[in-house]
């Protein structure tokens, strides 16, 4: 029989939120990272010896113990700004009745109730509801939470923000990690990893209006 080993670390947020850049990220700094290696929209978990993984898909399986072991590892969430990834959602049709045999769709309608009973109706409020709902559930099980913007808006490396960014996650990762090598990973790390085909264009403020308040836990405001 296999044994299957988690990694030592998760990296979770919503879908489209950064985990892929996270990866990348991680693996210029030196550690085992994988994108959605283990935890996976295919069925079961893979074998692997990663340091890290880091994955969307991971979420339910850490809230509800999903697992050969209770979940005991480091939890980092990364948050993106939710018109990026709301826009970034409706680009991957996520939320399209159409989708309904996509394991990456079944996955969020099912484990995000709320989102999925909006699917069919209107997808972009299905896509505000799975970022706000999936954010709020990550920072709740998570030992930090960071934003993406702090590690790619463009003046952040060199800026107060970039340094304390990097720092929190090397913390939350551990392994060995300092906020210096993070830093390095970032500047090394192209902002389009794992962007995905043109984006829609979405009214912010019809987005704003849907999320209310409940974006402010993150730093993000109209």
């Amino acid at each position: 029989m296999t044994t299957i080993v988690p990694p030592r670390a998760v990296v979770i947020g919503s879908g489209r939120s950064g985990t892929g850049f996270m990866a990348a990220v991680l693996t210029a700094a030196g550690l085992d990272a994988g994108h959605e290696a283990f935890w996976h929209a295919h069925g079961g978990l893979h074998a692997s010896q990663l340091d890290v993984d880091c994955s969307w898909l991971a979420l339910p399986a850490i809230e509800f113990g999903n697992h050969p072991e209770p979940w005991t590892g480091r939890t980092l969430h990364v948050v993106r700004h939710p018109v990026d990834t709301v826009r970034s959602l409706l680009g991957t049709a996520l939320f399209d009745p159409a989708m309904t045999g996509n394991t990456y769709a079944a996955h969020a309608w099912m484990h995000s109730p709320r989102a999925g009973v909006l699917v069919g109706h209107n997808a972009l409020h299905a896509a505000v509801e799975f970022w706000c709902d999936w954010n709020a559930r990550c920072a709740a099980v998570a030992d930090a939470t960071v934003r993406l913007e702090d590690a790619t808006d463009d003046t952040v490396p060199v800026s107060g923000a970039g340094v304390a960014w990097a720092m929190n996650v090397a913390d939350v990762i551990g392994m060995g990690l300092t906020g210096q090598a993070i830093m390095k990973a970032v500047a090394d790390t192209p902002r389009d990893t794992n962007t995905r085909g043109p984006v829609p264009e979405v009214d912010p403020l019809e987005v704003w209006g849907l999320i209310g308040r409940r974006a402010h836990a993150y730093g993000y405001g109209a």
